[in-house]
């Protein structure tokens, strides 16, 4: 594990055994510009594709930036444009700000990655088990799946019998 890239905003760790990157965003984001954001989003595309990345782990539990619609459009056209398609799982980890999980979906909704399984996490090792061993069984909190571009809720205190998803 190697810390690729580290500013006031952003850390992008390599975990070369998995093909992980894993994206966290710092506190200090509530204080970025929008070119800042935009600046850092490139970086990470940089390194995804560099790096050959097969598993994502996007931490935005410290994400204060506010990715309004316009900007969110952006990532959506910069992701369908110059992210390689080689991805195959993202696990986002997210904070109980709503306008932040609803931003998320939307840029989901939008973007062309539908190939990517994507679930989203509110415990890191809930989200970390899932990329590497593609089980959700004995997860600690709530999980929201993205299929289709439809969003529901996994819970192992309602669903006993669910073992994963792959």
């Amino acid at each position: 594990m190697q810390t690729i890239y580290e500013s006031s905003f952003l850390i992008l760790i390599y975990k070369p055994t998995f093909s992980q990157l894993e994206i966290i965003w710092l506190p200090e984001s509530k204080n970025m510009s929008v070119e800042q954001y935009k600046s850092e989003f490139l970086t990470y595309i940089r390194f995804h594709n560099e790096y050959k990345i097969k598993l994502l782990l996007a931490d935005e539990t410290h994400l204060f930036f506010e990715v309004v619609p316009e900007l969110q459009k952006w990532v959506s056209d910069m992701l369908n444009e110059r992210v390689h398609k080689q991805a195959e799982k993202l696990a986002v980890i997210f904070s109980e700000d709503y306008l932040q999980k609803l931003a998320a979906e939307q840029m989901m909704t939008q973007s062309e990655l539908q190939h990517i399984k994507t679930l989203f996490f509110e415990s890191k090792d809930d989200a970390q088990k899932w990329l590497v061993t593609g089980r959700l069984k004995h997860v600690k909190q709530k999980v929201l799946f993205f299929y289709n571009n439809e969003f529901s809720t996994f819970s192992d205190l309602d669903h006993k019998n669910t073992d994963s998803t792959n």
